[in-house]
């Protein structure tokens, strides 16, 4: 390993990574120790990065200097210039900007240590997040071996979320949770923003049919609504606990925007009731509270109060059914494609490649229009993007010069009108 431009904490955690990836390819010892850890089909874990602490990463580095400095203090190296997690596999953990912020040793027992100790588990596969369901696991290897048996969406957490893991999630508001193990602080955050949980039992290391069974057989974690009121989804019914009082409803109308009808039953020191109400309409609910307060010996506030936690569970439900109604959008990349992106980035005759590919598109000439046309596109991704009007003389090519700049924008950032009032404009949800 070379000291040049290497001072800074990030640029030294990407050289070390590839270093040991590379101790991991021409050692023997690396592909038995995670033949040991369970880990057989390489080729499925590829996009981690795999690497070996050996021991010729401590004989690489100078005796003196700032990188062997830098090593130290990240934890990687000890004061005495040993490698820290010597005989363990590693792969990197990179931050939301995709770039290595540390990595994680998994040792021959299984035992895992964060360099440095302040890198989040949750790096370790960030495109895991990508998918609309996630399974958390406690450990990496425990992700590594659900995404060997074919589970994409397997995400290593730590048990104390840091603000970056929480951004993180809260951006990507997953459809649905498993979690394999107890993780009281991410149950919380995800059911704080209405993220169906549920526990997930699973010997690994597994096969896709064991999968299978075990997601059938998640039970979904009680959320609770008030200090002293639960809920616990099933497929089709919600149970909702205060106190004594155990209610039982079933939704007869999901798809009724206006209106919340539902099959509900009651339950409480051996008192039974049986209803289908309207949770929306007010008569509904008092009519409800006055049949069923004293079968339960409570005031009918307190039956009314218990409906009014039931309405904004429900609510809370249809919101989540729309979301995982709604198509993916977008194209996730695969690491070669984001390589080959970034390249294309980086040419410094950018904008000419730009007008070249409109050319291919069978738009030629006019460079000015395509150059300013594409930035006005482009600016889609400001906070106050600019906006475009082309004029000349009819029949001179002003759709031809729309229609090809269109093909250059990605479908989910594209939305195409051949005809508009200005008065429809103020009628745009956003």
């Amino acid at each position: 390993m070379s000291e040049k431009n290497q001072t800074g904490g990030t640029p030294i955690l990407s050289s070390l990574v590839r270093f040991m990836t590379g101790a991991f390819q021409k050692d023997p010892a690396g592909r038995a120790l995670a033949g040991k850890l369970g880990l057989h089909d390489l080729a499925a874990l590829e996009a981690f990065d795999l690497g070996l602490s050996n021991g010729t990463l401590a004989r690489a580095v100078p005796s003196k200097g700032d990188m062997r400095d830098t090593l130290v203090r990240l934890g990687v190296l000890t004061p005495e210039g040993r490698e820290a997690v010597l005989g363990s596999l590693v792969a990197s953990c990179r931050d939301a900007r995709g770039e290595v912020a540390g990595f994680v040793a998994i040792a021959p027992d299984g035992r895992e240590t964060l360099c440095p100790a302040t890198a989040s588990l949750l790096g370790v596969n960030l495109a895991a997040l990508r998918e609309a369901s996630l399974v958390f696991t406690d450990s990496a290897l425990k992700a590594f071996l659900l995404v060997q048996a074919g589970v994409a969406g397997a995400a290593p957490i730590g048990a104390t979320l840091s603000a970056e893991d929480r951004a993180l999630l809260e951006g990507i508001r997953p459809t649905k949770a498993y979690l394999l193990g107890e993780n009281p602080e991410l149950l919380r955050l995800l059911q704080k923003i209405e993220v169906p949980c549920y526990g997930l039992t699973l010997d690994l290391p597994t096969t896709p049919e064991k999968i299978t069974a075990a997601f059938k057989a998640a039970q979904p974690f009680e959320t609770r609504v008030a200090p002293d009121a639960t809920v616990r989804m099933s497929e089709d019914r919600m149970h909702f606990e205060r106190g004594e009082r155990h209610y039982e409803l079933r939704e007869l109308a999901p798809n009724e925007p206006d209106r919340l009808r539902v099959n509900l039953r009651v339950e409480a020191g051996g008192a039974l009731h049986v209803d289908t109400l309207d949770l929306y309409a007010s008569r509904s609910r008092a009519a409800f509270a006055r049949l069923v307060a004293p079968a339960l010996a409570v005031p009918e506030t307190a039956v009314e109060a218990d409906l009014a936690l039931m309405i904004r569970k429900l609510e809370a439900v249809r919101a989540q059914r729309r979301r995982e109604a709604e198509p993916t959008r977008g194209h996730a990349m695969t690491p070669d494609e984001e390589a080959e992106a970034l390249e294309f980035l980086k040419s410094p005759d950018l904008i000419e490649r730009v007008v070249r590919d409109l050319d291919d598109l069978g738009y030629v000439g006019e460079e000015t229009n395509k150059k300013l046309g594409y930035l006005i596109t482009l600016s889609r991704k400001l906070d106050a993007p600019l906006c475009g009007v082309i004029l000349s003389r009819a029949g001179a090519g002003k759709s031809r010069l729309m229609e090809v700049l269109a093909d250059l924008v990605p479908p989910e950032d594209l939305i195409a009108f051949t005809r508009i009032t200005p008065q429809a404009l103020y009628y745009c949800s956003g």
